[in-house]
């Protein structure tokens, strides 16, 4: 795609029929980003993994931008894009150009040279750094290639210039990685990156379980910053682009009558058990183990349990507690970023068991797993249930995870621009990091970017991931 760009100049503008032979640049820009126009025909590819929107700016001797261009590019057919940049003067060596790749939906409005922008943030942005050698004379071409690997690496500027050009060389010379071409650019390699497919799990999930697909999500919401203060827990934010491997998860949290099959098979230690049930007590009337013989509550999740009870009792049947990851990629549609389960539709009391305990939803107590599957007739179509059909992922109960509670600036969260499964299992450990909300709280309490910190008690319960294999 040929596009003149008449502002993208050194010093002037130059019309595209005004072909100066001095020294002019065309500069073709591609990616192997996959683009948002894929959407509407693959559902293999992550949304959090597109892109759509790309600026161009030229900087001066300062690094400012002396010139900037928005474009829209989420068709395939907008890639390569090209520009021409013109040197008006002989003195003109090179050009030194920004040149960043991003989903304008995760952009904020900005100003620049008093236009209008987008800016995005760096934390999922592909930043390129580029500096460019005009001709002697005529025109020259060039392609710059934009790759998905540097998603997160934001380009450096003085006392040493330095960009990424690709996972094997995140920290390069603004000179290196750029292509002279004798003729036209070869073909695209837009939607080419791999990490943005889905990968299907290694082995066949049981009646229990779900195979959650791996692949690219984005960790973290804009739009909760300044929600998670009333619940003593780390912000959503800075986003952080993370690659998670195949597994397999509960289709529902861990009940009542699991784990009695689990103590009278004498799988669990007694320190194991959760606290019982006292009608008389108000901290534990809710809890929901009876005993090890009690079948009465079999279909109800167990709560009131310790997180060591909980992370033993995952590995008694193979599994883990799950990490933030893990749980984030699956709750929020695997890179679609829904807000619940079922999407972006506001929830209803139908929608999930939430607000009940004089909290706005009629009811009291614990419900059985899966009480709210996807309904036509509530809210258009809700209920909690996930895009994998896991259930109970936004209510019922909390579910403790693997992690400990770190905020997303610490070092576990911080390991590479683009993370890989990780993991922030250190001091402290207890509290665990937990996810959704539970049948006391509101129901606008129950948005899945919320963090919280674990507190095991009757609102809080937990369910097991699987990684290469059946539970």
């Amino acid at each position: 795609m040929r596009r003149c760009v008449t502002a993208i100049v050194v010093g002037a503008s130059v019309a595209c029929r005004d072909i100066n032979p001095r020294a002019q640049l065309v500069v073709y820009v591609d990616t192997d980003a996959h683009v948002a126009g894929e959407l509407a025909e693959r559902q293999d590819v992550s949304p959090d993994a597109t892109v759509d929107t790309l600026r161009v700016e030229v900087l001066d001797a300062d690094d400012h931008a002396s010139d900037t261009h928005t474009f829209v590019v989420s068709d395939r057919s907008s890639w390569p894009l090209s520009f021409g940049v013109a040197a008006t003067s002989p003195g003109a060596a090179a050009v030194k150009m920004r040149i960043r790749a991003f989903r304008g939906s995760f952009a904020s409005p900005g100003t620049e040279l008093d236009a209008a922008t987008l800016d995005p943030p760096p934390e999922v942005t592909i930043d390129r750094l580029v500096e460019i050698e005009f001709p002697a004379t005529a025109v020259a071409r060039v392609e710059v290639t934009l790759r998905e690997d540097c998603m997160g690496s934001p380009a450096t500027y003085a006392p040493s210039s330095a960009t990424c050009l690709d996972g094997d060389h995140p920290r390069a010379s603004p000179a290196d990685g750029i292509a002279a071409l004798a003729g036209p650019p070869p073909p695209s390699v837009v939607g080419t990156w791999a990490g943005a497919i889905d990968v299907p799990c290694a082995a066949s999930p049981s009646p229990d379980s779900i195979c959650v697909p791996g692949g690219f999500t984005i960790l973290g919401d804009l739009a909760a910053v300044g929600a998670n203060a009333a619940l003593e827990a780390a912000e959503p934010v800075p986003l952080r682009p993370t690659l998670v491997s195949p597994f397999l998860l509960d289709r529902f949290e861990f009940t009542v009558g699991r784990l009695r099959a689990l103590a009278q098979s004498g799988r669990l230690a007694a320190e194991d058990l959760p606290t019982p049930s006292d009608p008389t007590d108000p901290t534990n009337r809710d809890c929901t183990w009876l005993g090890a013989d009690a079948t009465q509550n079999d279909d109800l999740p167990v709560n009131c349990i310790s997180d060591s009870a909980a992370k033993n009792a995952c590995q008694r049947v193979g599994g883990q507690l799950p990490t933030e990851a893990q749980w984030e990629h699956a709750a929020r549609g695997r890179g679609q970023r829904r807000d619940y389960p079922w999407g972006n539709v506001e929830p209803l009391c139908c929608s999930l068991s939430v607000g009940r305990e004089d909290a706005g939803c009629a009811g009291n107590g614990v419900e059985p797993v899966g009480s709210h599957p996807m309904r036509a007739d509530c809210a258009g179509g809700t209920g909690d249930e996930s895009r994998d059909h896991v259930f109970d992922l936004a209510g019922s109960v909390g579910e403790m995870l693997s992690d400990a509670p770190q905020s997303y600036d610490a070092p576990c969260w911080t390991q590479s621009a683009i993370l890989r499964d990780p993991t922030c299992v250190g001091a402290p450990t207890v509290p665990r990091a937990a996810r959704g909300t539970n049948f006391t709280a509101g129901i606008g309490t129950a948005f899945l970017a919320l963090r919280r910190s674990s507190a095991p008690g009757p609102t809080q319960g937990f369910r097991c991931a699987y990684a290469g294999g059946t539970p």
